[in-house]
């Protein structure tokens, strides 16, 4: 059984909070419409299409507490034509697989203790992407900031690799050394790689806690990271 959302995240619309809720809203209603109709089906399959900050919303939105598995779709790029493949899960999920590097946290000068920023650097771009991603924190006032990095190019396209991206992360995060003003305060997220992995992420770090997450987008005119929502005043 296949269900289409009729919400479109066409022209500027990825920018509209508003928008992007209703999306999720709509792809919640038809995942409870998906396990009225299907009762004998294992997982209901998420395919999604979006930048990568709206995808950490959405997820956000979504949540990770379904009755069945929701099963969170990438693309897979190598071997020959792009298919899209069961990548990971919205649900919390055990795996001994830990790709990437997780980097001690780090002090951003005059940055506010209540501010904690996590950068995930997926496509192994370095200092490039750290670069760009610090210059942000300072511009926002974040006083912590957490690197987490891939050392390739490009993610193992499998779920196993995906997954442990997803489950390595949030072990990091929760067990980050922070003090309690950065855990009860703002926290962003700066992404790189597969939009499934922002899905998953943003349902499992940001829907408990909503109103403390934002996700910046790097944008190519202003060569700079703009959040999304828009981040509260730092005065």
């Amino acid at each position: 059984m296949t269900l289409k959302a009729t919400v479109d995240l066409l022209g500027d619309s990825d920018g509209d909070l508003e928008r992007v809720n209703q999306l999720a809203d709509e792809t919640l209603a038809a995942t409870m419409m998906a396990e009225r109709l299907t009762p004998d089906a294992a997982r209901i399959n998420l395919i999604p299409t979006m930048p990568l900050h709206v995808a950490f919303w959405f997820g956000a939105r979504l949540g990770y507490t379904h009755a069945r598995e929701v099963s969170v779709h990438a693309i897979r790029q190598a071997d020959g034509a792009p298919a899209y493949f069961a990548a990971t899960s919205l649900r919390a999920m055990e795996t001994p697989v830990k790709p990437l590097v997780v980097e001690r946290i780090e002090v951003v000068d005059e940055g506010a203790p209540s501010r904690v920023a996590l950068a995930l650097d997926l496509q192994g771009r370095g200092d490039q992407f750290f670069d760009q991603v610090t210059a942000a924190c300072r511009q926002h006032g974040f006083g912590y900031l957490l690197r987490i990095r891939s050392t390739a190019p490009r993610l193992a396209e499998n779920a196993q690799t995906f997954t442990g991206v997803v489950e390595q992360v949030c072990q990091s995060w929760r067990e980050a050394p922070l003090p309690t003003a950065a855990r009860t305060g703002q926290h962003a997220v700066f992404l790189s790689g597969p939009v499934a992995i922002a899905v998953a992420l943003g349902a499992r770090l940001a829907a408990p806690e909503h109103g403390r997450w934002t996700a910046f987008t790097f944008d190519a005119a202003s060569n700079a990271y703009e959040p999304f929502p828009a981040l509260p005043s730092t005065t």
